[in-house]
């Protein structure tokens, strides 16, 4: 199983994040320190790849120790959850990592507590950044500055049982594409065997906390969103959002294609039982579903009148201030930025760890012998948006808005009318106290 930062994992990491933001652990500037010997200038790097991905990590960490002499990486490995209690805490008293990884969603929040290093700079001599998808690149900004460098960038697209299509008399080799297409083969995947009135198998399985932000997606299919592009302004209320949450809404309440209230990992487990005809998840799930023995297929979202929008995800490389403002760390976290981002070691990552690449100069027939599954995310890339892009209060509005909200109505404890209307009241709040 992959162990990128998954949805589930960044609410911890973004709860630990708030903790430490608002103990005050930034009342100094950040740090990074780490020492230099014989010529060759060490630079840690913090991270939570605990699983099998992180065997891949080390090995591009290795291989990158090895092709030079002036730049050593020291890592240090540990669940994302710890890592997001220790890193603010050890930033303040100067004893943290030169770099760190962090999801996108925390670049709004980090920036704004001056956390870690202004990286504009880097990116005015950076050759290569013109290779990054622009999605990606523009979730690194804050204010109009760059405050980190994408690791990974995905679509979280949807995982069909090829098995189960054809059983419901679908064919398995043309998914559905439109709403309209999802919603009646989610009704045909959706049975009832011993009549109990609880279906023993769901067609789209749509899970409403701690996971990708499939409701999002669906809103952004639509015309709407739970925040405007640009995170500024509430957008939940909006007729377009409240008109896409209805739709599906209604779909789960009159024909049961999803149980109500249901988490990501609960959803996955599902999908690996052989329960659920179609599934939204990211790249990270495959070597789980492939370990299950199930054969599945790989299409995009659901596609609404404004389009077919994925949920992008993202891990980026965050440096501290202290590494930035020494000139032998500065070039060092240089050196290893441009080769982390480097063809080679984007391709040689890329098929080891199943995360697509973040070049866009890397195509699908250059990984698809070592990594076909993966190499069917790599299309949709261009078109996937950023959850919360922007804000200062990624948890805050994930938790308390966003997922309240599509819980409350999953749940039958309100219309999508009234508790969006009211979530929009929230979100307008928490926005003003941000500014």
């Amino acid at each position: 199983m992959n162990h990128t930062i998954r949805p589930r994992l960044r609410v911890l990491a973004a709860a630990a994040l708030a903790a430490g933001l608002a103990a005050g652990a930034l009342s100094s500037c950040s740090s990074g320190s780490a020492g230099d010997s014989g010529g060759t200038t060490t630079i840690t790097f913090w991270n939570g790849f605990t699983g099998p991905d992180g065997d891949v990590l080390k090995a591009r960490v290795a291989a990158f120790n090895a092709s030079q002499k002036k730049v050593q990486v020291k890592m240090s490995v540990m669940p994302w959850d710890v890592l997001g209690e220790k890193l603010l805490p050890a930033l303040g008293a100067h004893k943290g990592p030169s770099i760190a990884v962090g999801g996108a969603e925390s670049v709004g929040q980090y920036a704004s507590k001056g956390a870690f290093a202004d990286l504009s700079d880097y990116y005015k001599g950076w050759k290569d950044a013109s290779q990054l998808f622009p999605a990606d690149r523009s979730a690194t900004e804050f204010e109009g500055k760059n405050y980190a460098v994408p690791m990974t960038f995905t679509p979280v697209l949807v995982y069909y049982s090829k098995k189960l299509f054809t059983e419901a008399g679908l064919d398995p080799n043309k998914p559905p594409t439109t709403w309209q297409e999802f919603q009646d083969d989610a009704v045909k995947l959706t049975k009832d065997v011993d009549g109990d009135g609880k279906p023993d198998q769901y067609g789209f399985v749509l899970p409403d906390h701690t996971s990708p932000a499939i409701w999002e997606s669906l809103m952004w299919g639509n015309g709407g969103g739970t925040l405007s592009e640009d995170g500024r302004k509430s957008t939940i209320q909006d007729a377009a959002s409240i008109e896409a949450v209805t739709t599906w809404a209604d779909l789960l309440k009159s024909k049961k294609v999803s149980p109500a209230g249901i988490s990501g990992p609960d959803a996955d487990a599902l999908f690996q039982s052989g329960k659920v005809g179609m599934l939204s998840e990211g790249p990270w799930m495959i070597n789980g579903f492939k370990g299950a023995n199930l054969d599945f297929g790989i299409t995009n979202v659901p596609e609404g009148p404004k389009g077919a929008i994925p949920v992008a995800n993202s891990n980026m490389l965050f440096v501290s201030k202290d590494a930035w403002g020494s000139a032998d760390q500065k070039s060092a976290v240089t050196t290893f930025l441009n080769y982390w981002n480097s063809k080679e070691n984007q391709l040689a990552w890329s098929t080891g760890s199943g995360n697509p690449p973040t070049r866009q100069d890397i195509s699908v027939d250059d990984v698809k012998a070592k990594a076909p599954e993966m190499a069917q995310f790599m299309p949709f890339r261009d078109k996937a948006r950023f959850f919360l892009a922007g804000t200062t209060d990624f948890g805050d509005i994930n938790s308390s808005v966003y997922e309240a909200s599509m819980q409350k109505i999953t749940a039958g404890k309100g219309e999508p009318q009234e508790v969006m209307t009211q979530a929009g009241q929230q979100l307008k709040t928490i926005l003003a106290g941000s500014k």
